[in-house]
């Protein structure tokens, strides 16, 4: 296994980790991972309009405090907006009860790729895994923000939001779930492509998990 490969396992096998950790407390007990999974969590792709993202990039490399890529940027507004209409206006107070986003960037054709390519169409994967109870409120504050250009000015292209329904692990391995997530961060790592290309949520999680 290749440099590149391995940091990307050792990627996904901490998203894997996030994961467990965030379920464990709040499934039933005997519960399979997978099976909370299918009833609340869902994998959104987020991809960008270029000309817009562009524009984003140059407002935010004048900002002194921003760290975030513009994509990563829009996908941080676009969960603190949903954890507002979760939680409520004190969403911050309120970190145990906050969606799990695990968020990594790609770029068109890394599935195939032995060493690092070109950048082409920087986009966003994301494992959002919910609490219960919380996930059709989702969906309709999503739909929301998504169809409200004017109110929000998020700048994506299209927002894919797709059912999961297995993590598909096999032995102790990483999941193919998270391996799929985590496919450019080890390209990226060892190249550095782009910039900061991974971004996790609530974010004393990241903290606590070493990110």
């Amino acid at each position: 296994m290749n440099e590149s490969r391995r940091i990307s396992k050792d990627y996904a096998e901490w998203f894997d980790k996030a994961i467990r950790d965030y379920v464990s407390p709040v499934k039933v007990e005997w519960q399979p991972t997978e099976s909370y999974l299918q009833f609340n969590a869902l994998f959104i792709t987020f991809s960008f309009e270029k000309i817009d993202i562009r524009r984003r990039q140059s407002a935010l490399d004048a900002s002194p405090v921003n760290s975030l890529s513009p994509e990563l940027y829009n996908v941080d507004r676009f969960y603190k907006r949903m954890c507002r209409a979760l939680l409520g206006s004190n969403y911050a107070r309120r970190r145990s009860e906050q969606p799990l986003v695990i968020a990594a960037a790609d770029v068109n054709g890394t599935r195939y790729w032995k060493t690092a390519g070109p950048v082409h169409n920087v986009h966003i994967h994301s494992l959002w895994v919910f609490r219960p109870g919380q996930i059709e409120r989702f969906k309709a504050a999503s739909q929301n923000a998504i169809s409200d250009p004017v109110g929000n000015a998020f700048d994506f292209h299209k927002v894919h939001i797709e059912p999961i329904y297995a993590m598909n692990t096999e032995g102790d391995g990483a999941s193919k779930l998270s391996s799929y997530v985590a496919k450019f961060t080890g390209f990226n790592a060892t190249d550095m492509l782009i910039g900061r290309d991974v971004d996790i949520y609530p974010k004393h999680l990241a903290s606590e998990t070493g990110g």
